[in-house]
């Protein structure tokens, strides 16, 4: 199974619209311990909440390795948690799943595959996970939460309908 090291922005937004346990079920994803304290830091929430039980379950893991990771919050002004991932997913050669603009900008110029949230619902839809009428629900509230382009939307929209296939 494939692993995606995520940042606590793709893993709340996932939590938020109720995709992450049926996203965690098709691909293996791990956090690393400075997101992992980021993500469950207000465990009132209901996203941490949602978090915490997938940890508890082991449905998401969390890794042991430590990365130094000081160098690229100095260099991309990320914050420790996507830095920890991005140092992380570069030793191990996984995916970045994140939708922080800089760790996506650093994730470029060092030439590490990453993908956001919006690319978790295509891949949910594409595979048969969710319906049309889900996919489109879940896309308006990723659209409230995350920060995305009217051009991106608007090309997940013509996906879900089928009238391109990405």
């Amino acid at each position: 199974m494939e692993v995606l090291i995520a940042d606590s922005s793709t893993i709340i937004l996932l939590a938020k619209v109720t995709l992450l346990r049926t996203f965690a079920g098709e691909k293996n994803i791990v956090i690393t311990r400075m997101v992992k304290a980021e993500v469950l830091k207000k465990k009132e929430l209901e996203d941490a909440k949602i978090i915490s039980a997938l940890l508890q379950e082991k449905i998401i893991t969390e890794t042991q390795k430590k990365s130094e990771f000081q160098k690229l919050m100095d260099d991309f002004g990320i914050g420790a948690g996507e830095a920890e991932t991005i140092a992380s997913t570069y030793q191990e050669r996984n995916i970045v799943a994140t939708d922080d603009w800089r760790a996506i900008k650093a994730c470029k110029t060092l030439g590490i595959k990453f993908i956001t949230a919006i690319h978790c619902l295509i891949y949910l839809v594409k595979n048969g996970k969710l319906d049309k009428k889900m996919a489109r629900a879940k896309l308006k509230t990723l659209e409230k939460y995350g920060r995305y382009d009217t051009e991106i939307i608007r090309d997940v929209k013509n996906i879900i309908e089928g009238e391109k296939n990405g």
